[in-house]
């Protein structure tokens, strides 16, 4: 009797002591678990950060390089259109000269004309100084 009472004592500290360690690896286990799932989430979150800053940072660069693309493309077409109103300038200066340098050549001719027969009746004199200045005419 005092056996099986012992025995029957041996197994309820058995138990409750097989009860407290499971308990308590439980526990552990738990509070690994808890361990395992922050650091999880803290390498995600910290992983999707990344990819948010390198998505933000590749934003960035591609708006910067159009940006910086359209400021010279802009530029560039300014430097065109000075460019053309220059050339367009320039021509109309040439086209004028020209047109005011063929208008004196006809007026001279004309004029030439008329004093080359006016010298060959009266004064052969005039007439060669006439043609002397139409020769240094340019």
């Amino acid at each position: 009797l005092v056996l099986s009472s012992q025995r029957k004592s041996s197994t309820i500290i058995q138990k409750a002591a097989r009860g407290f360690l499971a308990r308590m690896y439980r526990k552990e286990q738990l509070a690994a678990a808890v361990i395992i799932q922050r650091a999880t989430r803290e390498m995600m979150t910290r992983s999707n950060n990344k990819v948010k800053k390198f998505a933000a940072t590749e934003i960035q660069r591609i708006w910067r390089g159009f940006s910086v693309h359209v400021d010279f493309m802009l530029q560039v077409m300014a430097a065109m259109r000075i460019q053309a109103s220059i050339r367009c300038f320039l021509k109309k200066k040439t086209l004028y000269r020209t047109a005011r340098t063929a208008k004196m050549l006809q007026e001279n001719d004309l004029v030439e004309d008329s004093v080359v027969k006016e010298a060959s009746k009266t004064k052969p004199q005039t007439h060669q100084k006439q043609e002397r200045r139409h020769e240094s005419f340019p």
